[in-house]
């Protein structure tokens, strides 16, 4: 029963890396967003 708990697959690196990954997608996916919509009204506006 020990070695079930002591082999344990979470790592504290593993998920700070897991969550900065997540943290990182998230904010590149608002900045794209920004940026499509801020490029879809300088198109509607040089109509």
């Amino acid at each position: 029963m020990t070695d079930s708990t002591d082999r344990r697959p979470r790592h504290p690196v593993v998920l700070l890396f897991v969550g900065v990954l997540l943290v990182c997608d998230v904010i590149a996916g608002r900045i794209l967003r920004r940026r499509h919509a801020h490029a879809m009204r300088l198109l509607d506006s040089s109509r």
